[in-house]
């Protein structure tokens, strides 16, 4: 199956109560090293979650998706895909996909995170998703894979090693990466931060690796 599922007002105490998505496990590209090993989402109940809208007993297709984000209230903050990443084949994004999520999106403030490798077609694809107000993060997955990433002018985010401590890190190249501050222990959400959404912003935004294979991410 190839089901997407949204919940209107999700309640898990990491994101806040907003509109959270998540795509089936086809959607991850290749390109991506989580996906064999390492990746949070195969671990507790959002694995389960995750694999009934992989197997077709949760959510909808693609259309009667983009149903629901239309419905989305004008100005609300949604993260797109608590798992899984853009509707695409191995490690090209589907333009056409990606384009009907940016209008479903319009007038709300939607964002996501891909590992689709940056190709000039997926470059391409997200800088028309992010110019049209549709926020789409680059996924890197150490510090030292930054510098290239934020190249392209678009907002990056990378993970960073258990133990990783400060507000701010500094690649080689001189770029700043903020530590999410949920991350650091702070008692704040990704609906009362919002920094994952500015897609302007001259900074990457880094995680600390958490969830299983945490201690040999972002090595």
């Amino acid at each position: 199956m190839e089901n997407f599922y949204l919940n209107p007002k999700s309640g898990n105490r990491k994101t806040g109560f907003m509109p959270v998505s998540t795509s089936h496990k086809g959607t991850c590209p290749d390109a991506c090293p989580f996906k064999s090993k390492g990746c949070y989402a195969k671990a507790g109940p959002l694995a389960f979650h995750w694999s009934a809208v992989t197997e077709g007993a949760r959510g909808t297709d693609w259309k009667a998706f983009l149903s629901k984000v239309r419905e989305i209230p004008v100005g609300t903050l949604w993260r797109h895909n608590q798992a899984g990443d853009l509707v695409g084949k191995a490690d090209r994004i589907n333009g056409t996909a990606l384009r009907s999520l940016v209008s479903a999106n319009k007038g709300k403030r939607g964002y996501t995170y891909t590992h689709y490798p940056l190709t000039s077609e997926n470059v391409k694809s997200l800088r028309n998703a992010n110019d049209n107000g549709f926020t789409v993060n680059v996924s890197t997955n150490r510090i030292q894979e930054v510098d290239k990433a934020m190249k392209t002018g678009l907002p990056v985010v990378t993970v960073l090693p258990v133990g990783t401590t400060g507000r701010v890190q500094t690649t080689e190249g001189g770029n700043k990466v903020l530590v999410c501050p949920a991350t650091l222990g702070r008692e704040i959400t990704c609906q009362e931060c919002g920094l994952c959404q500015k897609r302007d912003r001259s900074f990457a935004i880094g995680f600390i690796a958490h969830g299983i294979g945490k201690k040999t991410l972002g090595n």
